[in-house]
C-alpha cells in the first residue's frame, strides 16, 4: 500500500473495522448491496405476523437481566432500533469516558445506561397513564417516549466528553454538542436501517424530545418533554438512570429513583412531585454534586482526558476524526477502539500518537501543578483571587512574559481548567424550579418554601474551581512559581 493510501485512511462500517485507502473504497461499495439486502431481511423480521417471524425472530418482548432495574421488557419494534450497528455502538463506548482508568469499576457502557434510560422512560409515563387515564395518554406517546430515552445518547463520541470537548477546541466545531449528533444519528439509524415504524411527525418528535427543546408544532402535552431530557428543572429519567448505575459499578452511596417514579403527576401540562419527595430529589441533586466532585472532574481523569484529546490532535491529520463530526456515516465508527487501533497501527505518522497512548499505559500522566476553589460571598481568603471569568492560560503566559520571562514555558506546556461544579442549575436551588402538590390537593402545584421543609439546608448550590495541568512533569517547579505569582499579583475578584 501506498503513502498516499495510507494517509487517506477511512473508517467504514463496524463490521469491516478499520481500513484503508481504495480497498476500502471497494469495500464500501460492497457494504452498499449488503445494507439492502438488509434492509429486506430487517423488514420481514419486525414486520410478520405470528408468534414467530418467517425468519425466526420471536414477536414477543425481549426481556433483558438489567443489573440496576432488573428484568427490562424490550417491545419487538423497539427491537429494530437496538438491534442496528449505530446502537449496537454503544456498547463500545464507555459510559465514564475516561474515569474506568483511574476507578476501575466505572466499566460500564453507554449501551447498557440507553436501554436503562428507554425502560424508566417508559415506566414513568406510563405510570402517568395510569394515575391520570384523563390525560389520554396513548400507547404510541409511551413508544415515541420510549425511543428517545433509548437514543438520547447516540451522539457520543469515542471516550465521550473528552471527545466533545477536543471537537469544541476547534474554532469552526465549537457549536458541536453530542445532543445534536444525537438527533443525526438518529435519523441516520431510521434510514440506513430500513425502520418503518416510524413516520416522519414520530421522527421528528423523538428529536424534539432528545433535545428537550418543543419547537410549538406539538403543543398540547408538553409536559411528555419533562421525560427525558427535562430543560425545566433538569428532573429526567437520564439523571436517574445514570445516577444510580454510576454509583453502583462506583460503590459511592447512590441514589434510588422507585419512590419519584410513583409520586409525580402531571398539572398545568408539567410534571409535579409529591410535597413527601422534596429529600428524595434533594438527594438526587446532591448525589450529582457528589459525583461530579469525586468522580466525573478527578484530576487524574482529567489528566487522561487531556491525553485522550492530544492523541486525536496527533492522530487527526491521518485519520481524518474532526471530519467525522461533520459526516454522520463516519461518526458511528468512532469508539473507544480508536486507542488500541493507533495502537496496533505501523503508520509512522502515527508515532505521535501511539507515544501518547504508551505513556497512558505506563501511566506517565500529565501531572496536576494547583487548584483553586473560588469563594462564594464575601472573598475571606488570604489571597485575593484574580477574576474568574479572566482566568486563562493566556492570561498566565502574558503574566509569566511581564513578570517572569526566565520561566521556560509555552502554551504547549500547561493546560488549565475551569469547571464549575453543581447541583444542576447553576448557581441556582433546583429545587426552586420544582412543583410539588400535597395529599389534600393533588390537582394544585405550589412550591415550597424552607419553611415547610426543613431549616438546615444549602445555602450555596455552585463551586467555581480553577486547576492547572502540565504536561511534562519537568516543568511543574515553573508552573508553580506562575501560578502562585499570578494569584498573588493579579487584578482580584470577589467573584
Amino acid at each position: 500500500m501506498g503513502r498516499e493510501e495510507e494517509t487517506t485512511a477511512t473508517l467504514l462500517s463496524l463490521e469491516e473495522g478499520w481500513v484503508f485507502g481504495s480497498m476500502g473504497e471497494k469495500n464500501h461499495k460492497e457494504n452498499q448491496k449488503e445494507k439492502e439486502r438488509k434492509k429486506e431481511k430487517m423488514s420481514l423480521n419486525y414486520n410478520r405476523g405470528g408468534n414467530e417471524s418467517i425468519l425466526g425472530f420471536p414477536s414477543s418482548p425481549t426481556i433483558i437481566n438489567d443489573i440496576i432495574h432488573g428484568y427490562i421488557e424490550l417491545p419487538r419494534q423497539l427491537l429494530q432500533i437496538v438491534d442496528t450497528p449505530q446502537f449496537q455502538r454503544l456498547r463500545e463506548l464507555h459510559q465514564l469516558g475516561c474515569t474506568y482508568m483511574v476507578f476501575p469499576g466505572g466499566r460500564h457502557s453507554r449501551f447498557e445506561h440507553c436501554v436503562g434510560v428507554g425502560y424508566l422512560a417508559g415506566r414513568m409515563l406510563r405510570g402517568i397513564q395510569e394515575r391520570q387515564p384523563e390525560l389520554e395518554v396513548t400507547e404510541r406517546e409511551v413508544q415515541l417516549v420510549q425511543v428517545a430515552g433509548l437514543c438520547h445518547d447516540l451522539g457520543h463520541g469515542p471516550f465521550s466528553h473528552a471527545f466533545e470537548s477536543w471537537v469544541r477546541n476547534i474554532p469552526e466545531k465549537r457549536d458541536f454538542h453530542h445532543e445534536d449528533m444525537s438527533v443525526k444519528v438518529f435519523k441516520y439509524m431510521i434510514d440506513d436501517n430500513a425502520i418503518d415504524f416510524l413516520e416522519k411527525e414520530d421522527i421528528n418528535f423523538v428529536c424534539e424530545l432528545i433535545s428537550g427543546t418543543p419547537t410549538g408544532a406539538r403543543k398540547e402535552k408538553r409536559f411528555l418533554y419533562d421525560i427525558v431530557a427535562n430543560s425545566r428543572n433538569s428532573v429526567d429519567v437520564d439523571k436517574f438512570d445514570y445516577l444510580s448505575r454510576d454509583a453502583y459499578h462506583l460503590k459511592i452511596a447512590g441514589f434510588d429513583p422507585a419512590r419519584l417514579l410513583l409520586n409525580c403527576r402531571v398539572i398545568d401540562d408539567e410534571i409535579c412531585f409529591h410535597s413527601k419527595s422534596y429529600f428524595q430529589l434533594f438527594d438526587m441533586f446532591h448525589s450529582r454534586f457528589s459525583l461530579w466532585k469525586q468522580v466525573y472532574s478527578h484530576r487524574v481523569t482529567k489528566c487522561i482526558e487531556y491525553m485522550i484529546g492530544d492523541m486525536y490532535s496527533a492522530a487527526d491529520p491521518v485519520l481524518k476524526i474532526s471530519e467525522a463530526a461533520e459526516n454522520v456515516e463516519d461518526y458511528c465508527n468512532l469508539t473507544d477502539s480508536i486507542v488500541r487501533f493507533i495502537e496496533m497501527s505501523k503508520d509512522p505518522d502515527l508515532q505521535g500518537a501511539r507515544d501518547i497512548v504508551k505513556k497512558i499505559r505506563k501511566r506517565q500522566l500529565y501531572k496536576t501543578v494547583d487548584a483553586v476553589i473560588y469563594p462564594t460571598g464575601d472573598n475571606n481568603n488570604k489571597i485575593c483571587l484574580p477574576n474568574y471569568d479572566d482566568f486563562s492560560e493566556e492570561s498566565l503566559l502574558k503574566h509569566k512574559e511581564r513578570s517572569l520571562p526566565s520561566l521556560s514555558l509555552s502554551s504547549n506546556d500547561i493546560i488549565l481548567q475551569k469547571l464549575r461544579v453543581n447541583y444542576g442549575m447553576r448557581d441556582q436551588n433546583p429545587l426552586d424550579f420544582i412543583h410539588f402538590f400535597h395529599s389534600g390537593e393533588p390537582n394544585v402545584k405550589t412550591k415550597l418554601t424552607n419553611q415547610e421543609v426543613a431549616q438546615i439546608q444549602p445555602a450555596i448550590f455552585e463551586e467555581k474551581l480553577v486547576r492547572l495541568f502540565v504536561r511534562d512533569k519537568d516543568n511543574i517547579t515553573d508552573a508553580q512559581k506562575l501560578w502562585t505569582h499570578y494569584l498573588e499579583n493579579s487584578p482580584s475578584s470577589s467573584s
